[in-house]
């Protein structure tokens, strides 16, 4: 339900906005983030945060009984 609308917006946006704007934009965001500290950082809690969702919905269903009865 979140793909359709987002994808629409994605192509009205690309269609719409002219190629030297989303470039301009990138320069913008690539010299502003280029000296970030941390990144690494950041990208490992964005795993493990994937990860925790996982593990999180699979203990839920089995304690709700939906993938494997736990007795």
């Amino acid at each position: 339900m979140v793909f359709v609308p987002v994808g629409v917006l994605d192509i009205i946006y690309g269609i719409l906005v002219d190629n030297r704007i989303k470039h301009k934009k990138f320069e913008r965001l690539d010299e502003k983030y280029k000296n970030e500290r941390f990144k690494k950082t950041k990208g490992w809690l964005v795993f493990l945060y994937v990860i925790g969702t996982l593990i999180m919905y699979l203990i839920s269903l089995c304690l709700c009984g939906y993938w494997a009865s736990i007795k």
